[in-house]
């Protein structure tokens, strides 16, 4: 965990330096997952990857940019986010995080993480976790505040989706509900394990492991199982890069799920 925390910490520091220089909005190609990579994805990437092996853990890393990098009987295994919300920091939308979380190499599941942690580079906030507790900045986190705030964050392609969990949400929890999608999955979706917001959904099949590890693995801490919109409990690999066809997460889930189904 302190080697995640450091790691995150100083991709922030990079990337706060970085957001106003037009240069590292230059378009440098594709990355492994498909999407446009920018400078600044590749400039934290190398020295997050840098970071880690270096550090005398032996791990193979999963990360955004490069996909698998591999080594000799690995320990470990690292899932990398180098720039969650790389359209934000290319548009100058201040919100954007860093994400790194370890695994057994025996156990490379997202339900079964070791310890990791995330950045909201912004904010100066750093979540993260060990087998024995969760912390935000150090601290250990106390409180899941579960009172509902009536805001929810999805990711969809299909318009119709979005009015059927607003109503089921707003019948079952006679609250009015709003959306905000902000661009960040990784901090959406750790939001949503945490209280801070009600819920998050995505069904676009453009979401991967990479994006929400974080999430996945405070949900598992928490109790709080990961489904998919079929209803189905999920778990994913994390030693590649997985693509995620649908996820909710969040402490409505399971009243969404039921309603669905």
């Amino acid at each position: 965990m302190e080697l995640a925390i450091k790691v995150v910490n100083e991709a922030s520091s990079i990337l706060r330096e970085l957001f106003y220089q037009d240069s590292s909005r230059r378009i440098a190609g594709i990355g492994y997952s498909g999407d446009i990579s920018f400078e600044a994805d590749l400039v934290v990437e190398k020295h997050i990857v840098k970071r880690i092996l270096s550090s005398g853990f032996k791990t193979m890393i999963v990360t955004e940019e490069e996909g698998l990098l591999s080594i000799d009987n690995p320990d470990y295994v690292a899932l990398v986010d180098p720039l969650d919300g790389s359209l934000n920091f290319y548009t100058r939308i201040p919100f954007i995080a860093v994400s790194v979380v370890f695994y057994d190499y025996s156990q490379p599941y997202t339900d079964r993480a070791i310890a990791g942690a995330l950045s909201n580079v912004f904010l100066h906030e750093t979540y993260s976790f060990d087998e024995e507790n969760m912390y935000v900045n150090g601290k250990p986190l106390e409180n899941i505040d579960r009172d509902v705030k009536g805001v929810f964050s999805i990711y969809t392609d299909d318009s119709n989706l979005i009015s059927r969990i607003k109503n089921i949400l707003e019948k079952t929890t006679n609250t009015r509900f709003k959306i905000r999608t902000l661009g960040s999955a990784s901090l959406e979706s750790t939001y949503s394990v945490l209280g801070l917001i009600d819920m998050f959904i995505s069904n676009t099949g453009r979401l991967r492991n990479l994006d929400i590890a974080f999430a996945l693995a405070i949900s598992e801490k928490l109790g709080l199982k990961s489904i998919n919109l079929a209803g189905r409990e999920v778990r994913f690999r994390t030693d590649r890069v997985e693509e995620i066809e649908s996820i909710v997460l969040g402490k409505l889930s399971g009243i969404v799920r039921n309603m669905l189904l």
